[in-house]
């Protein structure tokens, strides 16, 4: 499972709109994100799992920036033909938040999700929404998001097998 030189591998683009609300406040913040990155699926029968890091970035109302290091998600799910449902955990290393008013970093955010999408040839297109907890360590309250997303993979060739796949 997840072998680089056996598994599909994918270019990620992901971005969407978002809404965010700090942790215990009233008011949601609209906004977008973006994310760039890199997956490795495999697939049994009808059924498949992927493994995902993203390094992303959100801006939320014109004015806090949240980016994101390392995003490690996992997915698990059925594949219909063409058409895949997809359950997704995440935890994000590292994010920092900029803003106007204040700043801060945090650790470990966790994010849920699902997702649907449909291979086209090289090309797999989908909708994703999920809901991440901005845990921050240092400067400013929580921040809990919650997002809809257009998620682009583009299928990258193999990487040629090591001497020790060979068969004799």
């Amino acid at each position: 499972m997840f072998d680089p030189y056996l598994s599909s591998r994918e270019f990620l683009v992901t971005g969407g709109l978002l809404r965010a609300r700090e942790v215990g406040g009233r008011d949601d913040v609209g906004g977008f994100g973006v994310a760039l990155g890199e997956s490795l699926l495999t697939r049994r029968q009808g059924l498949f799992v992927r493994a995902r890091v993203e390094y992303g970035f959100q801006m939320v109302g014109g004015r806090h920036a949240i980016v994101g290091l390392a995003t490690y998600a996992y997915g698990a799910g059925l594949g219909i033909g063409p058409v895949e449902l997809e359950a997704r955990v995440a935890l994000t290393a590292l994010d920092i938040h900029l803003g106007a008013d204040q700043w801060g970093f945090g650790f470990l955010s966790p994010r849920v999700g699902a997702a649907a999408s449909v291979q086209i040839g090289t090309l797999r297109v989908g909708a994703m929404v999920f809901s991440e907890y901005c845990w921050r360590w240092v400067g400013g309250p929580d921040v809990r998001v919650f997002g809809l997303a257009l998620d682009l993979g583009f299928l990258r060739p193999p990487l040629p097998l090591p001497a020790r796949y060979a068969v004799p």
